[in-house]
């Protein structure tokens, strides 16, 4: 609702009518938007929970249910765009998923382009333990300075090894895994405010999924309030 300031009312419930009225779609705005940062949020955990589950199997359903849900992904993404064009969100992909997959190939094949992955994705790791605890815009210029090299040529060997190994092999995935999701994985190198990876959000939430089934029966509500705590 908008209207020119000369043509406004003098009249105190006419005023008084014309911010009810603003606050009241304020009101209804924020709640759509909320409702879509919660699906937004929903979609990501779904298909973060898939991918998990892709490595190792050969099933193609699973696959093709992570593109349906990342093709409605960025259709939200689209339209809770800025009215400038400028999304309002940015996936930060999480290089300690990336890790742990090329290490559980490691570990279960020995693969010496895996062990080279983990050394290669293990000197990002050494340069953020170095800057830990700084400032945004120090870790930035850390990063842009050490860590940008690093990625760039970790990528650029990704692709390379691609042409070495079986394509349909788990290592072959992890890597197309990252190669397709490369703006994600170099986001923390544009804004020193993004981790590196969402550990500490995985620590986080760890108690809830931990003593979920605990807090789901409980004898009387003081001994919930207890357990919630």
């Amino acid at each position: 609702m908008s209207r020119d300031t000369q043509n406004l009312s003098d009249d105190p419930a006419v005023l008084k009518a014309m911010i009810a009225a603003l606050q009241a779609e304020n009101t209804r705005i924020s709640a759509s938007l909320r409702a879509h940062d919660q699906l937004i949020q929903t979609l990501r955990l779904r298909i973060a929970k898939l991918r998990k589950q892709a490595f190792g199997q050969s099933s193609e359903n699973i696959e093709r249910e992570i593109e349906q849900l990342e093709l409605a992904l960025e259709d939200l993404m689209i339209a809770a765009a800025e009215p400038d064009g400028t999304a309002r969100f940015r996936e930060a992909a999480c290089w300690a998923h990336l890790r742990r997959v090329c290490h559980d190939i490691w570990a279960a094949t020995r693969s010496e382009i895996a062990r080279v992955a983990l050394d290669r994705i293990g000197a990002l790791y050494d340069i953020e333990r170095e800057i830990t605890g700084q400032p945004a815009d120090l870790r930035l210029a850390a990063r842009r300075k050490h860590c940008r090299p690093k990625v760039e040529a970790f990528f650029a060997w990704s692709e390379q090894q691609l042409g070495r190994i079986p394509g349909k092999g788990d290592l072959a995935k992890a890597f197309r895994y990252g190669l397709s999701r490369m703006a994600g994985f170099t986001l923390f190198l544009e804004d020193g405010r993004v981790a590196i990876d969402n550990n500490p959000a995985e620590r986080a939430l760890r108690p809830i999924g931990i003593g979920r089934k605990n807090w789901l029966f409980a004898g009387a509500d003081t001994g919930a309030e207890t357990l919630a705590r």
